[in-house]
């Protein structure tokens, strides 16, 4: 028993000076290593919507909203500039929905949208956007009451009772101002 626990030892103490030598970034215990922190000037965000060249853009990591609109070719005649806030400051990797001001169906009439202020509309008024029932409402209330006012469409998805889907149907329905 006494020689496989030393055969064992040397076979651990054999693999180890193995891969020491085959990765030479393995420490071998010494304090010496130097740390180097990665500063990262640039995010990535994506936006969506009534802008002229809808995807993903890499800009300064102080950039605003505005910026991002600027770099996706400006809006289309058809945002609605209630809905979002040109000074926001962008966060890395998220997403951001400019909504259409009116609907333009099949045919040659142009249907303007009414919309919902969510920093300002009551449980009642929130209810006649088609998908807010009265417990997503109030949720949006609570919300709004609890961290201030929305300053992006899409921060209603932090609202319980919100998802993707709830989302895609009311975004175009709903402003911040």
């Amino acid at each position: 028993m006494g020689k496989l626990i030393i055969i064992g030892a040397l076979v651990t103490l054999l693999f180890m000076i193995v891969f020491k030598s085959i990765d030479p970034n393995i420490s071998n215990g010494s304090n010496n290593t130097q740390v180097s922190y990665v500063t990262k000037d640039y995010i990535t965000c994506t936006i969506s919507g009534e802008v002229n060249r809808p995807g993903s853009y890499v800009l300064n990591n102080d950039a605003t909203l505005l910026d991002l609109i600027s770099n996706a070719g400006g809006l289309t005649s058809n945002a609605d500039e209630l809905a979002f806030s040109s000074s926001l400051f962008l966060e890395d990797g998220k997403t951001y929905y400019i909504a259409k001001k009116a609907i333009t169906p099949d045919t040659c009439v142009i249907e303007k949208i009414d919309k919902i202020n969510v920093n300002t509309a009551s449980k009642e008024e929130l209810m006649k956007i088609n998908g807010i029932g009265a417990s997503t409402a109030q949720a949006i209330i609570d919300y709004r009451n609890e961290n201030g006012d929305f300053t992006c469409l899409e921060d209603l998805l932090k609202v319980s009772g919100i998802g993707n889907s709830t989302f895609e149907k009311i975004k175009d329905y709903v402003t911040l101002y």
